[in-house]
């Protein structure tokens, strides 16, 4: 896979890594929550932020810098802005109790988790292919974009689909 034109797909050992880090990490997180508690809900927030900003940060100035060809530099920058983000976002938002939008966020995680990928293909397929061939923007912007895609895609379903089906969107949908 790696040495086609347009970069499709991950190779099957990355795809298991990438596939089991999630479970691992918050396995790691679910085993560390009593110290993250016993910071100070100050230091969750700025560190939170901090940590946010530093992986948008550090992965923006990957894009301008990294060659353009996939290495286990790119993954491990992959890695590094995912999960960064992601605990960025779980510090800052850590006493969040009761919010709206933490408790939509709760619940829109499984059907989020099951819509990513469909909208991912649907942005790889449609979009990607013509982009490359018309621009050959950097994988790295695309993959970010996929990300975002994934995300805002997943979230426009859940919406829509609580809107028109009510109480039995969660039935039907996740």
């Amino acid at each position: 896979m790696h040495g086609d034109p347009v970069p499709l797909g991950l190779a099957s050992t990355e795809a298991a890594a990438i596939g089991s880090t999630p479970f691992v990490v918050g396995w790691f997180v679910a085993q560390h929550l009593p110290a993250i508690r016993r910071l100070t809900p100050r230091f969750r927030r700025r560190g939170g932020l901090v940590l946010l900003l530093v992986a948008i940060g550090v992965s923006i100035a990957a894009m301008w810098v990294l060659p353009h060809k996939r290495s286990n530099t790119w993954v491990t920058m992959e890695y590094f802005h995912r999960y960064g983000v992601i605990f960025g976002i779980f510090l800052f938002a850590f006493d969040w109790r009761g919010r709206a939008a933490v408790r939509w966020l709760s619940e829109a995680t499984y059907p989020i988790y099951l819509y990513h990928f469909f909208c991912i293909s649907v942005w790889w397929t449609y979009a990607v292919v013509p982009l490359y061939h018309a621009f050959h923007p950097r994988r790295v912007i695309l993959d970010s974009c996929a990300f975002t895609v994934g995300l805002a895609g997943s979230v426009a379903i859940i919406v829509a689909g609580r809107r028109l089906l009510g109480r039995h969107a969660r039935t039907l949908l996740g």
